[in-house]
């Protein structure tokens, strides 16, 4: 298994993301690490995923609300969390959207 994987994404420019994105993702593909690799790199790549701001009073109660940013894929229900480094962003957490709720920016 590949230790890193990096790419390059239009909206969250480069990316590493986590083995534990990778193995997320591997639920959805019968364990089969590359289509979990190809699976997460398409929607990361996807100019549609977008930054979620996070509420005003989660933020007052973080050290510091910039170490952490979730980026949502409406199409696949999946929201990424993310922390930003010096030169890229790790992709650090995957999790399916179904917490009774729908996200919407309008």
């Amino acid at each position: 298994m590949q230790s890193s994987i990096d790419i390059d994404t239009p909206n969250l420019g480069p990316v590493t993301v986590s083995q534990h994105v990778v193995k997320h993702f591997s639920r959805f593909c019968d364990g089969h690490t590359d289509e979990a690799i190809a699976m997460a790199t398409e929607i990361l790549k996807d100019p549609k995923i977008e930054r979620l701001e996070v509420p005003a009073t989660v933020a007052e109660m973080m050290a510091d609300p910039n170490v952490l940013e979730f980026w949502l894929h409406k199409d696949s229900s999946t929201v990424f969390m993310v922390k930003p480094k010096e030169k890229f962003r790790l992709v650090e957490m995957a999790m399916k959207q179904s917490i009774g709720f729908k996200f919407d920016n309008a």
